[in-house]
């Protein structure tokens, strides 16, 4: 048997490599570990905080569906397989998400304050800041685009309105991404539009059947739209108002 580990980086999941779908079975499962929270510690999902400790996960089977290019019985048998075998333990919390936990966490992240640690997080803060900025964006990017565009995947409606939910709360908390807006439009109030723009027609039946219930979207491409000049949704930050332009709908 063999000893020891390697340190995996989680900004390995940038790689095109990482981006060919449908994931392996020991990708999906190194996926969830890179996943796992490295400390306790309270998560935003779908609109409302959850506690989560160290080796845990807070998801959805529709986001694992969607996230490792497999259908949702597959997601569904091989979270049973896993469980079965002790590599996790999982259950549906309020019909609303799954609760995962990795068993042996501790093995497989082993919990160790390395001298200088922290002076060396502090050195490389900023290096850190640009790396995740545009690891944020890439992420995204590649989640919304990380289901294989076919018939087999067409989301019912109501799973479309999780699915654009996760979409809008992916996007409300890339902080780089709505700063990088505000320079070219210091006075708009970027959340605020985006909200609106999901509300008003994205997460709507209007916007289901525009994108024929079909998760492979850029919705970085589509907000960066709606919150251009002939954006339909804009909202300003100051009394600022402009006539929008629905000739370009969506």
């Amino acid at each position: 048997m063999y000893r020891g580990f390697i340190k995996t980086w989680r900004k390995i999941r940038d790689s095109f490599l990482w981006e060919d779908k449908p994931f392996s079975l020991g990708q999906a499962w190194i996926d969830l570990v890179m996943e796992a929270n490295h400390k306790d510690k309270e998560v935003l999902f779908r609109q409302r905080p959850e506690q989560c400790k160290r080796g845990q996960i807070i998801t959805s089977i529709l986001k694992l569906s969607s996230k490792w290019g497999w259908d949702r019985k597959k997601v569904k048998r091989w979270l049973n397989q896993f469980q079965k075998e002790d590599m996790i333990r999982y259950n549906i919390q309020d019909k609303r998400f799954i609760l995962i936990t990795i068993c042996n966490y501790e093995i497989y992240q082993e919990k160790k304050e390395r001298k200088g640690q922290q002076k060396g997080q502090q050195k490389g803060q900023e290096k850190d800041k640009r790396g995740t900025t545009e690891g944020q964006e890439r992420d995204i990017n590649k989640n919304d685009k990380n289901v294989k565009n076919d018939k087999n995947n067409t989301l019912s409606f109501d799973d479309w309105k999780i699915y654009t939910n996760d979409a809008l709360q992916n996007l409300l908390s890339d902080i780089a991404w709505i700063k990088k807006i505000n320079i070219d439009y210091p006075s708009l109030n970027v959340k605020r539009t985006t909200e609106k723009a999901f509300e008003s027609f994205f997460s709507t039946e209007d916007g289901y059947v525009y994108r024929k219930g079909n998760p492979n979207c850029n919705w970085k491409n589509a907000m960066n739209y709606q919150l251009g000049p002939k954006g339909a949704y804009r909202v300003w930050n100051n009394n600022k108002q402009e006539t929008p332009d629905y000739s370009n709908m969506p």
